[in-house]
């Protein structure tokens, strides 16, 4: 597509794996992130934990709410954190990277038993 270098990541895995490996790669080489998420996907949000991560701001745009959301510090991810469902929640804690884990279970208030 156009001028944009190529980047072949190298992962023997599939599916999940893959697409980690992937969006890591993408996270590193970025310089900011622009991510369409749609309130639920986790991948998505492992992509802005990825980014904030390594100190790299992004814009993410939820497609429920028709919101963007500047992302450049850890209040902001929690900010976000702070509005979604149990079930997203409950997701995060099986499927999340440990970074995007680490904020929702330093907020327990964030959890409902």
């Amino acid at each position: 597509v156009g001028n944009w270098q190529f980047v072949q990541v190298d992962s023997k895995g599939t599916g999940r794996v893959f697409y980690t490996a992937k969006d890591k790669k993408m996270a590193e080489i970025a310089d900011y992130g622009f991510i369409l998420w749609d309130g639920k996907s986790i991948g998505s949000l492992n992509n802005i934990a990825e980014l904030l991560q390594l100190n790299k701001p992004s814009l993410v745009y939820h497609s429920q709410t028709k919101e963007f959301f500047k992302i450049k510090s850890s209040a902001d991810l929690e900010n976000i954190l702070s509005n979604i469902e149990d079930d997203v929640l409950a997701s995060i804690l099986e499927k999340g990277n440990t970074f995007l884990k680490s904020y929702v279970t330093k907020q327990p208030s964030l959890i409902q038993e």
